[in-house]
């Protein structure tokens, strides 16, 4: 049932004339193929999830929108959704307050929405022409850090499980190894953390979608918290290919360390 669901991932051939569409949970995304053009419509829907699924459509049930986005491509017939870390970092609202001693380290798994990225082109194995990309679960905006060296990042709360086995298997979201350590002298509680998933890539395992682990380590308040997202596929279910790049190398990931990553917040 895991790779069915993950199924709806795979590359589909859609030809001139035809027209498709993917439902992703409470997204819906449109596509209909013309002569050396692709157009593409986001649908939002706010009834309960339908079943995760791709199929060609009759071109008499595609919704009637003025919000349709004309894609001038020369050739190609092969559709490539697949799935992305969200284009802003996310704040992280835990289920409960964590408290870590210090000189003590946990570890957590976060499940996290992925976005819908679709490229097109003649083959899989060649240069494909990216289209698109669509949050398939919006997340409201939040500004992180001061109002002058701060930015603008997305909020949602999560639940922060103690094994993977106990997320539940989606193929809308991918699962984040998170490494705390508490290497200071004073106790470490928090009920925010932000982490910047634009240095996360995506990994595909054999029932279920991974990011790279990330690694924080708490000097103490007085210093800067450092994040250090792993250049490695995650090895907590097996063998994982990757999927999605980071939109940002790590190797720049310093240029972060300016920010205070993992403090209390209040206000929300």
């Amino acid at each position: 049932m895991a790779m069915d669901l993950l199924s709806v991932w795979e590359p589909a051939e859609i030809a001139v004339g035809s027209c498709a569409s993917w439902r992703l949970g409470s997204l819906s995304v449109w596509v209909e193929h013309y002569e050396r053009e692709w157009h593409l419509l986001p649908v939002y829907h706010r009834e309960a999830e339908e079943p995760v699924g791709f199929s060609l459509r009759d071109k008499t049930e595609k919704p009637f929108s003025t919000e349709w986005k004309h894609y001038l491509l020369r050739e190609g017939n092969l559709a490539a959704p697949a799935p992305v870390m969200p284009d802003r970092a996310v704040i992280l609202r835990p289920d409960r307050v964590l408290v870590i001693p210090p000189d003590e380290k946990a570890q957590f798994f976060v499940s996290l929405p992925a976005a819908f990225r679709l490229s097109v082109g003649v083959s899989a194995v060649g240069r494909m022409k990216l289209l698109c990309e669509y949050p398939i679960v919006p997340m409201p905006g939040a500004w992180f850090g001061d109002p002058v060296s701060g930015e603008l990042c997305y909020f949602s709360e999560a639940r922060f499980f103690p094994v993977p086995s106990q997320i539940p298997r989606s193929p809308l979201h991918a699962v984040c190894p998170l490494l705390i350590s508490n290497e200071s002298d004073k106790e470490l509680q928090f009920d925010r953390i932000c982490l910047h998933t634009e240095f996360l890539g995506v990994y595909r395992s054999l029932e279920r979608f991974w990011t790279n682990e990330v690694n924080v380590l708490f000097r103490g308040p007085e210093h800067v918290t450092q994040i250090l997202p792993s250049k490695s596929p995650p090895q907590f279910e097996g063998a994982a290919r990757l999927v999605s790049r980071p939109r940002q190398a790590v190797e720049n990931w310093y240029f972060k360390r300016t920010f205070d990553l993992l403090k209390y917040f209040t206000g929300f």
